[in-house]
């Protein structure tokens, strides 16, 4: 007997210091800000020190605005707390309605609730206050601090506070929960999970995102390509957007040509001389034919090669050559800029512009 009373006493004292070796302890306290208040004012202070949340129920009869406030330390001002409604799906320090909020007030010596604009108003605001801790033996408070770490969304941050979260609020319309620089913040998810950001897609360095094609601006991304042979870039036929052909067989005459009346670029120069006599072709920057015995416009003289079996020039151009006011040429028998002596039958000019 007395063998069997001593492991049932081991056994229970086993059994004791495996449950207390982690409880939760938690505490209310009801309390009251303002009853029956009929004119503007801030009621009375409430003590928190030591509760981490406090429950209002809010009840304005007529006109009144009720605005929480609470301060951590005897010297400092009263600050806005806010308290989220549920009703509202939102949170304030401030609620013109009857109602009832949620208010952490981790880290805060008193809280009161300041009525303002009271017009035949009656405002009573009673609440509870709640502290939940989780002690475990030899290890301190869960969280890291001496409560439970149940906190409204955006309460702003107290020395010496904790936010202990997990998970995220869902919100199924964009919406902010962090009000003022400091205050705590929920991760707000859509009713699929995705995640909320604040992405600001409209502007890249402060600039605004420049939209369709033109020229480009500071809002425009821009493309280095690899250079290690990986990407290869090659033109792409299409059946329209490109160069226009100019193009004449030659008469006995000086052939003076406007092939562009405005502002162009040439591409390229291909002309076949099929006499035994060299002839130049010579480019004007001008709207319309030149006069080939004038420099007026003149650009350029381009020799071509005589054969009687087909002899000539082709010159392509990656880069378009520029003429600021049009595209005409002259077929001439010599090369000064002011020549004007007839070229021959039998010289085909084709000139590629855009």
């Amino acid at each position: 007997m007395k063998r069997v009373g001593f492991t049932t006493v081991l056994m229970a004292c086993l059994l004791l210091l495996a449950w207390s070796a982690t409880w939760a302890v938690e505490s209310t306290l009801d309390v009251s800000l303002q009853s029956g208040a009929t004119a503007d004012g801030s009621g009375v202070p409430i003590k928190v020190r030591g509760y981490s949340s406090l429950g209002l129920d809010i009840s304005i009869t007529n006109t009144a605005t009720v605005t929480i406030q609470g301060r951590s330390y005897p010297a400092n001002t009263y600050q806005n707390v806010p308290c989220y409604s549920r009703a509202a799906n939102s949170t304030s320090a401030a609620t013109a309605a009857s109602g009832n909020l949620q208010c952490s007030v981790s880290g805060l010596l008193d809280v009161q609730a300041v009525i303002s604009g009271c017009s035949s108003c009656t405002v009573t605001v009673n609440g509870q206050l709640t502290t939940a801790s989780s002690y475990t033996a030899g290890g301190g408070s869960s969280g890291g601090g001496t409560s439970a770490g149940v906190y409204v969304e955006d309460t702003p941050e107290t020395p010496g506070g904790n936010l202990v979260m997990s998970g995220s609020v869902r919100r199924d319309t964009a919406a902010s929960s962090a009000g003022i620089t400091g205050d705590n913040a929920t991760i707000n998810t859509d009713a699929n999970g995705k995640v909320w950001t604040n992405a600001d897609l409209t502007n890249i360095g402060g600039n605004a995102v420049s939209a369709g094609n033109g020229a480009s601006g500071t809002g425009v991304l821009r493309v280095t390509l690899a250079n290690d042979s990986t990407g290869i870039v090659a033109p792409v036929p299409t059946t329209s957007g490109g160069t226009s052909v100019c193009y004449i067989t030659s008469a006995a005459s000086t052939n003076a040509t406007n092939c562009k009346g405005s502002a162009g670029q040439v591409y390229s120069y291909h002309v076949i001389n099929t006499t035994a006599t060299l002839y130049y072709l010579r480019i004007y920057n001008l709207s319309s034919s030149p006069t080939c015995s004038s420099a007026t416009g003149f650009v350029q003289t381009i020799p071509i090669p005589a054969s009687a079996n087909g002899a000539g020039v082709v010159i392509p151009l990656a880069v378009g050559e520029a003429y600021g006011t049009g595209i005409g040429f002259c077929l001439t028998g010599g090369g000064s800029s002011t020549d004007n002596t007839n070229a021959a039958t039998g010289l085909y000019v084709s000139i590629n512009y855009k």
